[in-house]
């Protein structure tokens, strides 16, 4: 890698910046639909992946990304035993029981 930027930079490149390339652009996981996604879990907290995926027109992969892998938002059982989204730990789920909490495998 090293011997292919010494090569590039002595053929006379000048900018450390990646040169454009063909391709898809990113549409699914752009800030507004990060926003939108962080949006309607605040304000439904039993939102399924596949209801945002449909709302927003995306995959259910990508908008499992933006929930796990972006918002970093976990799922959680209530004391009533419907999962919920966990706002408040990123990264645990409650197990129903007062007090106890675990990390997700």
């Amino acid at each position: 890698m090293v011997r292919r930027w010494c090569r590039t930079f002595s053929d006379g490149r000048q900018q450390v910046e990646d040169i454009p390339r063909a391709g898809r652009t990113r549409t699914a996981t752009t800030d507004a639909n990060v926003g939108k996604v962080d949006d309607m879990i605040r304000a439904n907290r039993r939102i399924t992946i596949d209801k945002v995926a449909e709302k927003l027109g995306i995959s259910h992969e990508r908008a499992q990304n933006i929930i796990h892998d972006i918002l970093r938002y976990r799922q959680s059982v209530s004391t009533m035993g419907a999962p919920t989204i966990d706002l408040d730990t990123p990264g645990t789920t409650h197990g129903g029981q007062p007090g106890t909490s675990r990390a997700l495998p």
